[in-house]
């Protein structure tokens, strides 16, 4: 199980960059908006993932991100 939370933290990891590099390129908030609640559910499994490893700090910092990007969209 730790193994495949580990490659899942791997893959999360570059899918919440690609995530933010393509939410500061969209310019009309309402759309960036829609976009979040379809992206929220990376942020959310990634934290959780983060959890499962251990790495409470880290599950903290993209939990924090995702209510970042929520409000400021």
């Amino acid at each position: 199980m730790q193994q495949d939370n580990t490659a899942a933290w791997d893959c999360y990891r570059p899918a919440l960059a690609l995530v933010e590099t393509l939410r500061g390129q969209i310019e009309h908030s309402d759309i960036r908006s829609s976009l979040f609640t379809t992206w929220q559910p990376v942020y959310m499994a990634a934290s959780l993932t983060c959890v499962e490893l251990g790495r409470p700090t880290e599950a903290l910092d993209v939990a924090e991100r995702a209510r970042a990007r929520f409000l400021t969209c």
